[in-house]
């Protein structure tokens, strides 16, 4: 539900802004990202009580086989909370990255960041998540 009303909003505020995009194939895309990303950050803004386990468990795939399901919903969710502490520039690198698949001069077109930047903020937020999985698999 969240996720199609945001869907909505980025449609609509790309064809209302259609005139500002080159259209270019790589930058229509990175143009279409950058206004999904500043729709879900005004999302999160408007309602703090929203988690991000909220929007993205209710996307995953129905009831195949439910015990799988739950594992799968399980993994994902851990996956999100460990990447939630991560300072705000490093999870939205990771998440483009890993999750959405981009290269860093996507990433660069869309964060407005230096593709170094990007590589300095992957490098931290990696070591973070690695020294963060460590302490879990201590306890």
């Amino acid at each position: 539900m969240i996720a199609e009303d945001i869907t909505q909003e980025v449609f609509t505020n790309a064809w209302k802004a259609i005139g500002s995009c080159k259209c270019k194939e790589q930058t229509f895309s990175s143009w279409i990202y950058r206004i999904a990303h500043n729709q879900i950050v005004d999302k999160f803004r408007s309602t703090r009580s929203l988690t991000a386990t909220e929007i993205t468990v209710e996307s995953l795939p129905g009831n195949i086989d439910v015990e799988k399901d739950a594992e799968i919903k399980l993994e994902w969710e851990q996956t999100l909370e460990t990447i939630s502490f991560l300072p705000e520039k490093q999870k939205q690198v990771i998440i483009l990255k890993f999750i959405e698949g981009m290269d860093n001069r996507e990433i660069e077109q869309i964060t407005g960041n230096s593709q170094n930047a990007i590589r300095v903020l992957q490098m931290r937020a990696l070591n973070t998540l690695r020294q963060q999985l460590h302490k879990e698999i201590q306890k």
